[in-house]
């Protein structure tokens, strides 16, 4: 699964979102970070994410929890 979050650029903003990927068991692959994006509000930066699932629920389960803990698509 690809997936891409916008985060506040401060300590412990990527901790937080990787922390909750363990969590639900994803298996980080990839990561990219940046703050190239021109839409971007000040303060924020992109994080792209490539996860290893196990199958589409776990993919919806992740996708669910990532948008509950408030983080907003990039």
């Amino acid at each position: 699964m690809h997936i891409s979050v916008q985060l506040r650029d401060i300590p412990g903003s990527l901790a937080g979102l990787l922390l909750l990927i363990a969590q639900c068991e994803g298996n980080i692959l990839n990561i990219g970070h940046g703050k190239d994006n021109p839409g971007l509000p000040p303060g924020m930066v992109t994080v792209d994410n490539d996860i290893e699932t196990r199958g589409p629920e776990h993919v919806q389960d992740i996708e669910l929890k990532i948008r509950k803990a408030g983080f907003l698509p990039g």
